[in-house]
């Protein structure tokens, strides 16, 4: 059996975050098959629920590894960051960021009033956010500031592309920790995991994994480091691969 694991933007779905037709039919195919797939992705189970909707993953791991929700929603794993540290945290970084937003197990909040049309709720955070969460995102150009915020409070960093949006998440959490995880919670003798990504966050996951696909608009050291590879996300990559590996 295999478990067939993808990340979400510029890997299964194409850059106007759509997702094909065909895509959707050989994921269908596949699960008829016996064998289970699932997403893993920065993203939030609801920000995800478009694509749950039209693809049904039999597990899907969110917010960057620290929540894995099964088919009928129910989290089967969470790593949050505790409450004290997220609201000193967020006390300290919100004067020094442009913006600040938090996801929790049930809510999006965001100091920005444009990220509201994003199904974000407005909260002005001038002292911080008291509660516990997921993950935190800042709008920032200054990384090493960032970095050391990171380091002071203990939580991972990961920042996007270059650009000005970073995350911090709970220290124990990533994505190939919340494969590892679901694997053990699955504890299915000789499970084969396929996984495919894009993104220098994808690249422990697509080592770790018996077999690892970098798409072919994947970051350059992720090609570099990755033997396999298939087509873009705009041209059904993983789709394709699969098709081909299963010969569908």
């Amino acid at each position: 059996m295999y478990l067939i694991i993808f990340d979400l933007d510029d890997t299964l779905l194409r850059n106007d975050r759509t997702i094909s037709t065909f895509t959707i039919d050989i994921l269908a195919k596949i699960q008829k098959l016996g064998h289970l797939i699932a997403i893993n992705t920065s993203r939030s189970y609801q920000n995800s629920m478009t694509v749950i909707n039209l693809i049904h993953p039999d597990f899907g791991i969110y917010n960057g590894g620290a929540t894995i929700v099964d088919k009928q929603g129910q989290i089967i794993s969470e790593v949050i960051i505790p409450r004290d540290i997220t609201k000193a945290f967020s006390r300290e970084i919100v004067q020094h960021v442009a913006s600040l937003s938090i996801q929790t197990r049930d809510y999006f909040y965001t100091n920005n009033p444009c990220y509201t049309k994003q199904n974000a709720i407005y909260l002005s955070m001038d002292d911080g956010y008291d509660g516990d969460c997921y993950k935190l995102m800042t709008k920032s150009s200054n990384l090493s500031y960032l970095e050391e915020m990171a380091k002071k409070y203990q939580l991972t960093f990961q920042n996007y592309l270059g650009g000005p949006f970073s995350r911090f998440g709970p220290k124990n959490a990533n994505k190939e920790i919340g494969n590892l995880k679901l694997k053990e919670y699955l504890n299915i003798p000789d499970l084969k995991t396929i996984v495919f990504g894009d993104d220098v966050g994808d690249l422990k996951m697509l080592l770790d994994a018996d077999i690892g696909v970098a798409m072919a608009n994947s970051k350059p050291s992720v090609l570099e480091n990755i033997k396999i590879h298939t087509l873009s996300n705009e041209e059904d990559g993983v789709a394709y691969f699969l098709k081909n590996y299963f010969q569908l």
